[in-house]
């Protein structure tokens, strides 16, 4: 069995296959939570009093 380089169309769908899975990656980004340290209060005591 001989291997044949990949067709045009399959390029074309594996490029979409990839651009669709990078979109997700941004949506799920786009969706991270942005955390707010009080100014009297170090970053790790915050860190330590979240609650998931």
């Amino acid at each position: 069995m001989t291997k044949h380089p990949p067709t045009t169309e399959t390029r074309i769908d594996l490029r979409i296959i990839l651009s669709a899975g990078v979109l997700a990656v941004l949506l799920v980004c786009a969706g991270a939570t942005t955390w707010y340290v009080e100014e009297e209060k170090s970053i790790q005591a915050t860190v330590g009093n979240i609650k998931l």
